[in-house]
């Protein structure tokens, strides 16, 4: 690859077990190898021509070459030279971005809630009434400001993030092994998340002119993909990431479980036009909760997590923060479900605003 080429890396890496020694099981490493290609290969000519292959049938502009894996862990990387494409791209936005936008839309909405906040709140209490960490002026400072947000309710997914690293540091500090695998896991989890959504925010304009369907399309191919892509997690690896060696960020990271998972819930096409009322948002993550204030028989519980569309504008942020304020609005959803028809989680499409008779 000449030098000077601007790159832009896919991530695939497994952990735990043989993976761990830079070792994987061949026939499911070549299972996946296919399989990763193929994901990649997908997304490229969706970038290129917004269309969802459902055979590689078709030649792409974008050149995109294996490299080497590393030793400590087993990672392939899959380097998509940026060079100029003559026709524009469908997507314009690279190809990072588009795996980060699909992994959000794919990835559960309550990944972190109000559970969350209230553990980092009695956290933050331990921190302070113990000596065995040592805080700067400047970080002490910034937890008693993350501390006051959270008793109003207010704390954003950036708010947790930070809380959560010195709550980490703690148990480090206790050496307290178990504590810091827990806290370890908390802070990757929201991390990840708040990676996939800055990244998101970075190019959506590109992603709210995407035709609904085809979304639905190409992340129906995504959830069929990763069963081969993760098929090492069989024997010899117990967790798959998937990221970009960019400012580390990770879109996904998946044990076996979560894989089989991928498919075992259901966009429900419908859409439920419900009134409620908005318990609280994240600005920064665009999750939030919400209870309906009508009896619907499709909506089986009084409150839901709910994330914006993929494709939400920036009008529909602004109006679910202005919703907030409201005692009640109108709402138009859809949902996914389990095997059962049990609803998981919601999807806001649309608020409105005006003022319900």
């Amino acid at each position: 690859m000449a030098t000077g080429q601007q790159l832009d890396v896919i991530r695939f890496s497994y952990t735990g077990g043989l993976a761990d020694s830079g070792r994987l099981n061949f026939y499911e490493l070549g299972r996946a190898y296919y399989a990763a290609s193929r994901l990649t290969y997908t997304i490229a000519r969706f970038r290129e021509t917004g269309r969802v292959l459902q055979k590689i049938s078709e030649k792409i502009d974008t050149v995109i070459l294996a490299e080497a894996p590393r030793r400590g862990s087993f990672i392939i990387d899959a380097a998509a030279t940026l060079v100029p494409i003559v026709v524009a791209a469908a997507v314009d936005a690279p190809l990072s971005a588009i795996f980060a936008w699909i992994w959000d839309k794919i990835l559960p909405s309550s990944d972190v809630d109000k559970k969350d906040a209230l553990r980092i709140t009695r956290e933050i209490a331990k921190i302070n009434a113990s000596r065995d960490v040592n805080l700067s002026k400047q970080e002490t400072e910034r937890l008693k400001v993350i501390e006051r947000i959270l008793t109003q309710e207010k704390a954003t997914l950036r708010d947790l993030v930070d809380a959560q690293r010195l709550i980490l540091r703690r148990s480090e500090n206790a050496s307290d092994g178990p504590s810091v695998r827990r806290e370890s896991a908390k802070l990757e989890s929201m991390t990840d998340l708040l990676q996939r959504t800055e990244l998101i925010e970075e190019y959506e304009e590109a992603f709210s002119s995407i035709n609904t369907d085809t979304e639905r399309r190409l992340e129906e191919r995504v959830r069929e993909t990763m069963q081969d892509v993760a098929l090492p997690l069989r024997s010899s690896a117990d967790y798959i990431a998937i990221g970009t060696p960019a400012n580390a960020n990770l879109f996904a990271r998946l044990d076996s479980q979560e894989v089989k998972n991928l498919n075992a819930e259901i966009e429900d096409r419908t859409v439920i036009k419900a009134r409620c009322r908005i318990i609280r948002y994240d600005r920064n993550g665009r999750y939030g909760k919400l209870a309906s204030t009508e009896a619907l028989p499709n909506l089986d519980q009084t409150e839901y997590f709910f994330r914006l569309s993929s494709g939400a504008s920036r009008q529909l942020h602004s109006n679910v923060i202005d919703a907030m304020h409201l005692a009640e609005v109108k709402a138009k959803l859809t949902a996914y479900r389990n095997e059962l028809g049990e609803i998981q989680r919601l999807v806001l499409h649309d608020v409105d605003l005006s003022q319900i008779q």
